[in-house]
């Protein structure tokens, strides 16, 4: 996927043509290095390639509507930054489109990492009330299981794309299980 060939194409030539040169160029490099994990990342909140293509179509638009912030930020924060932009254009995409994000990844997860409190909780319940349990939950507590269990990030990782630390990575997907773990025992409250 080329820069130019994202859907929507005239947009980014009427936007990049009021951009200066080095502007031009910056929103360039970023769609360079950045463009096939941001659509990942898309991807995996919509599960459609034609929703994520809109997604990081809609996305760039709104990198290049920032440009003067962008490149005024270190290097090592533009990933960050544009992941975040990625994932609000997803989950608005998402919402606007009433479909849940689908969790039949989680589904096919084999193995965990040994004695992680994930593992523990998935090992112990049953799965198919499991996947019917986390559409329950908000979208960014889906988004953590998801980046943490369907594509097996660490929480430095996580951390990083959603331009949190590493701790507070860890302390909200503990809270997201439990969450889960509070829908699945009322929910066998219910079934008993």
């Amino acid at each position: 996927m080329n820069f130019f060939g994202l859907r929507g194409n005239s947009l980014f030539i009427i936007f990049l043509s009021a951009l200066s040169d080095s502007e031009r160029d910056l929103v360039n490099q970023i769609f360079k290095e950045y463009n096939m994990k941001l659509y990942h990342i898309s991807f995996s909140i919509l599960h459609s390639q034609q929703d994520a293509e809109d997604a990081l179509a809609q996305a760039f638009l709104k990198i290049i509507d920032h440009i003067d912030r962008i490149k005024k930020i270190p290097r090592h924060e533009m990933l960050p930054f544009c992941v975040m932009i990625v994932k609000n254009t997803s989950i608005d995409i998402h919402r606007k489109n009433s479909k849940t994000v689908s969790m039949e990844s989680i589904a096919e997860i084999q193995e965990f990492s040994a004695d992680t409190t994930e593992e523990v909780f998935f090992r112990n319940h049953d799965r198919e009330l499991l996947l019917k349990l986390i559409k329950k939950l908000s979208s960014e507590d889906r988004y953590l299981l998801e980046l943490r269990l369907g594509e097996g990030m660490s929480y430095k990782e996580i951390g990083a794309i959603m331009n949190i630390t590493e701790i507070t990575a860890r302390k909200r997907l503990q809270r997201a299980l439990e969450k889960l773990q509070k829908l699945y025992l009322e929910e066998g409250d219910l079934n008993a």
